[in-house]
């Protein structure tokens, strides 16, 4: 995987102070008016949610006061509900250290909770599904898959497609992080055929879920256009649904996206556009969100000496990270910049001061970056010794996390460190450990092709599957239509033979208005699927045709029905004056 992204970029629903505050005093209202517990702790998830960046104190109150309102309904399923809000509300900014071992806490609560009740399976559910993200989160993938386990078993049981698709694709993203893209890819396509058959009331909502877990497996893959693909997909449904922050949470996912796949002006384009929505909204955090993807993109470019005019330019990125308790971040990317624009003492400096901060509150991942990044920088200004120590635990994180391309450009460098000091017995064994997981890698990179032609032939595979469906569900209907005119001609030969007997004339009668209903009903049946090809489902365009084509109908439906029975009883009537002389004569 591509390490990209000098600084954080928010992926978390974000509105400005003034908007907020209007937002909280219309929830605190609504919460006083809701009679239930379940109404009263929704709309204290929308205040946790609302006010975790602006406000975290209050959010810690609005927490407590959800926990306390279940705990004292004694309601299990609110009780387990109220700490999983809080966990995924926690889990928002989970690369923090803290953040996610409180998340740790409200989850295991939760969890043992669930233990002692039944009943209350899409918790259980939910609950396995944010202990999985807490694990991966800690660097602890292997213990994450537990508890995806868990959460499909559970959600098998239930009738509920939601359940399943999110259980799956929990397990899918435990799978990449472990480097099973195979398997996760195949997870995945679990969770799109139980998407696709699904008569989920918000059937899309869940393909677009499918679509978001393809993003990371073709991101993982290092096939960004395919995954940039199904980006597009997400914003287009963002806009048809016009869903505000989803759309600008597309956008700056697309925008990450082209950074790694070194597709500069596109990146700048997506972000720029994502700060005129932003900017029209009145979104300021969304727009700082934005110029901090400008700046990513600018350091990741042949541009980087750019980069530090540009952050001296917009003030509010440091505003907006000193805020969230990130300040470290800051600091490791001013390092990242002021290495790469050859300003070693400045550089030095702003690593010495982020790493002790890093150590302290951040994860495994943004700390392996760290290290590297500023073993690097010691190694090519000749502080060898110092770079090694880098380097080691670069090295050291790398390995527990299972993060082999990673180790690759560490043990690279301390080959040459080692030489550098005269320590030939370790440069030596680094030079070996560096061929061996060049290799490692070189088969990875094979595995990798082999991987594309396995997904190529799983896609084919399914498109096959689909086909026969559709062919098989084609000759069912064709049966059905074979049948439905064979028995509509039926009921009207009977409807002529009964001309011929002696039968009362309501039975005519009936068995015409059955007929005709049949016939007419029939043709409507056979206009509908061209009626929605035509207008593409679009409901007004399809209520307009079917109020014209009913318009046109009803009439001949009334007019025929009358002629042919009036016919039949006429002829009738007339058969039974001819007949009745000869049977006075009889």
């Amino acid at each position: 995987m591509k390490k990209i992204l000098v600084f954080f970029l928010i992926f978390c629903s974000l509105q400005s102070a003034a908007q907020k505050d209007t937002a909280v005093i219309k929830l605190e209202k609504e919460l006083e008016a809701a009679a239930s517990i379940d109404a009263k702790l929704y709309i204290i998830e929308q205040l946790a949610e609302k006010t975790d960046f602006e406000n975290p104190v209050d959010c810690q109150a609005y927490l407590d006061k959800g926990i306390l309102l279940a705990e004292q309904s004694r309601n299990r399923e609110m009780m387990v509900k109220c700490r999983r809000v809080a966990a995924s509300v926690y889990l928002n900014n989970g690369g923090i250290k803290a953040r996610a071992e409180k998340a740790r806490a409200y989850i295991t609560e939760a969890l043992e909770i669930c233990k002692q009740q039944t009943g209350i399976e899409k918790e259980k559910v939910l609950c396995n599904n944010i202990m999985a993200r807490v694990e991966r989160t800690s660097g602890k993938a292997a213990e994450a898959l537990k508890y995806n386990q868990e959460s499909i078993a559970i959600a098998n049981e239930t009738d509920d497609d939601s359940l399943k698709i999110m259980s799956l694709l929990g397990l899918g993203n435990t799978q990449l992080v472990l480097d099973e893209n195979l398997n996760g890819f195949k997870t995945y396509l679990q969770a799109q055929t139980i998407a696709e058959k699904s008569r989920h009331k918000n059937k899309d909502w869940l393909q677009i879920m499918v679509y978001n877990s393809f993003v990371r497996f073709y991101t993982k893959i290092e096939d960004y256009d395919k995954a940039i693909d199904y980006q597009y997909k997400s914003l287009d449904y963002a806009k048809n649904n016009n869903n505000t922050y989803d759309i600008l949470n597309a956008l700056l996912s697309i925008g990450s996206n082209y950074i790694i796949a070194k597709k500069y002006d596109a990146a700048k384009g997506t972000f720029e556009e994502m700060i005129k929505m932003a900017d029209s909204l009145k979104e300021p955090n969304y727009k700082t969100q934005g110029v901090i993807g400008i700046l990513n993109n600018i350091i990741n470019s042949p541009e980087k000496a750019k980069g530090l005019d540009y952050l001296k330019q917009h003030p509010e990125i440091k505003k907006m990270i000193e805020k969230l308790g990130v300040a470290y971040q800051l600091d490791k990317g001013m390092g990242d910049i002021f290495h790469a624009v050859n300003m070693p003492d400045s550089a030095n400096y702003y690593y010495e001061k982020a790493i002790p901060a890093m150590d302290a509150k951040s994860s495994i991942y943004t700390r392996v970056d760290a290290y590297y990044n500023y073993g690097y920088h010691l190694y090519t200004i000749g502080n060898y010794n110092k770079a090694i120590t880098y380097l080691l635990k670069a090295k050291l994180l790398n390995d527990s996390a299972k993060n082999i391309s990673g180790n690759l450009n560490s043990l690279n460098i301390l080959d040459s460190c080692y030489q550098k000091t005269g320590d030939y017995k370790n440069a030596f064994l680094y030079n070996s450990l560096y061929q061996k997981t060049k290799a490692e890698l070189e088969e990875k990179s094979k595995a990798k092709d082999v991987l594309a032609l396995e997904i190529d032939a799983a896609n084919k595979s399914k498109e096959r599957q689909e086909k026969a469906e559709a062919e098989e569900t084609q000759r069912r209907h064709n049966w059905q239509y074979m049948g439905i005119v064979l028995s509509i001609a039926t009921l009207f030969i009977l409807l002529v033979a009964l001309g011929f007997f002696s039968v009362p004339i309501k039975w005519v009668r009936a068995l015409g208005f059955i007929s005709f209903i049949f016939l007419f009903e029939f043709i409507t049946l056979l206009a509908d699927n061209w009626i929605h090809d035509f207008t593409h489902g679009e409901p007004w365009k399809v209520l307009a045709i079917k109020v014209v084509l009913i318009a046109m109908l009803l009439p001949l439906h009334h007019f025929l029905e009358e002629k042919v029975i009036h016919y039949i009883v006429h002829r009738k009537h007339k058969k039974n004056q001819v007949l009745q002389p000869q049977e006075v004569i009889s």
